[in-house]
């Protein structure tokens, strides 16, 4: 049996969709097709539909990319297409496990994948192949023939050594995954409600293997996808930095790599580092190693108040002591917030403001965030508060003056959007969510 799937993806999704293809690579027997453009994949569709005997057409979807009209009557059309030529439609990225209802019923999907991805994938070719039922599908979310929304079984999270991060045979890289899942839980955040508060890591060896593969290709910037760089080789919130097993990673990776004349960032963008990991030996390890001069600090929230609301984990003194240790040993703290969150108040949005200023003064940058009401975390559906005069005038005097930077506008923008879906039913409240105070 001849089985194609379509993933289609555009810059926002390539990473996951760069992943998906390198599994569905190794299990064999599969034909898979990347696809960019919108105009290409619906002959890829009609090609795929037309020459195997069984079609899976794949799009990850983002919350923040689904209030795009234009974006979300692409996806329907792919969708309707899909269906018309009897393929099957499969949703995944964090909004389809945050929201599988509004998925499903609003798009049109037939499968919408909830939590990690591999099991799902490996299970629906098994199903295609006919080797098992739909219903044994896990991590799958589906449509049955009556109308009735279903679930397989939940899978055991999967260990990132047995998954290559990319596929490297198509000469197509991202970033290298090195942990997956988050102990904390905050309650804004996708990370710990997509893959798990089970945290795993890729070993050093594993990492290495592939950062090697990447360089002698002629990849000259390795990168990293963590939710806390620093968190390597953690498997609890209550256990301090593992400072020797951060050395062992970039010291190994810098004998690997930097002969081949390739560079290290490490703790920037697409991961950063919490607050309370950032120790003096931590900071010289990165300075060793690493050639990134800007970390990206999550501190959030300015109020011991809110970071306790939200279950941060950290206190406001963690973030001051992060930037000193930081810019003592050359590097440019970045630190995120985020304003609009549903538990502050004018007094918590201006000591976020009051310690920006402090951590300005210090040798720091603010990268400054609007809260997004994201499916499938405890704080959705809350619309965000509102952001008092004051407080935006103190926020475009940091911007003005190049003190802060970031997308707040423009997420402010997104979040009104998410909202207005919200109340459409288009997204769909799915969660339990724990009763929240404001004051």
């Amino acid at each position: 049996m001849r089985v194609a799937f379509v993933l289609y993806l555009d810059r926002y999704t390539r990473y996951s969709a760069y992943s998906v293809a390198a599994l569905l690579d190794m299990l064999g027997g599969v034909s898979t097709f990347l696809v960019e453009s919108r105009e290409a994949v619906f002959r890829v569709i009609d090609y795929a539909s037309s020459n195997y005997t069984k079609c899976v057409v794949g799009l990850s979807l983002l919350t923040t990319r689904l209030v795009d009209e234009t974006f979300r009557s692409a996806a329907a059309s792919i969708v309707g297409l899909a269906k018309k030529r009897g393929c099957v439609a499969v949703a995944g990225g964090p909004h389809a496990s945050g929201d599988p209802l509004g998925v499903l019923l609003n798009l049109g999907f037939d499968v919408a994948v909830v939590g990690e991805g591999e099991p799902a994938i490996e299970d629906l070719v098994d199903h295609l192949t006919g080797g098992r039922e739909l219903g044994e599908v896990r991590n799958a979310v589906y449509r049955d023939t009556d109308g009735g929304i279903l679930a397989g079984p939940r899978a055991e999270p999967v260990e990132l050594d047995e998954y290559p991060p990319f596929p490297y045979w198509r000469h197509l890289y991202t970033p290298i995954e090195i942990t997956r899942g988050c102990f904390h839980g905050c309650w804004y955040c996708q990370v710990s409600y997509t893959h798990g508060f089970k945290v795993r890591h890729r070993s050093v060896g594993n990492v290495v293997e592939y950062a090697k593969i990447m360089v002698e290709d002629g990849v000259r910037d390795v990168r990293f996808i963590t939710p806390d760089a620093l968190s390597y080789n953690l498997t609890s919130m209550n256990q301090r930095v593992d400072e020797d097993a951060i050395e062992e990673l970039l010291g190994s990776l810098s004998t690997a790599v930097k002969a081949r004349g390739a560079r290290i960032f490490f703790g920037s963008f697409p991961s950063e580092v919490r607050p309370e990991h950032v120790t003096e030996r931590v900071a010289k390890t990165l300075k060793k190693y690493v050639s990134n001069r800007e970390i990206i600090v999550g501190a959030q929230s300015g109020s011991d108040r809110v970071l306790e609301k939200i279950r941060r984990g950290h206190r406001v003194e963690d973030v001051l002591n992060a930037v000193s240790i930081l810019v003592k040993e050359g590097f440019k703290p970045s630190v995120d917030f985020i304003l609009g969150l549903p538990v502050e108040t004018e007094d918590d949005m201006a000591e976020s403001i009051r310690l920006a200023k402090k951590l300005v003064e210090m040798g720091a940058r603010i990268h400054l965030h609007y809260y997004l009401p994201l499916p499938g975390t405890p704080l959705f559906p809350r619309p965000p508060a509102k952001i008092p005069e004051r407080i935006r005038a103190e926020i475009m005097r940091l911007v003005g003056s190049g003190q802060a930077y970031g997308e707040f506008l423009e997420q402010e923008r997104l979040s009104a959007k998410i909202v207005e879906l919200v109340s459409k039913g288009f997204i769909r409240p799915t969660t339990r969510r724990p009763v929240l105070e404001t004051g």
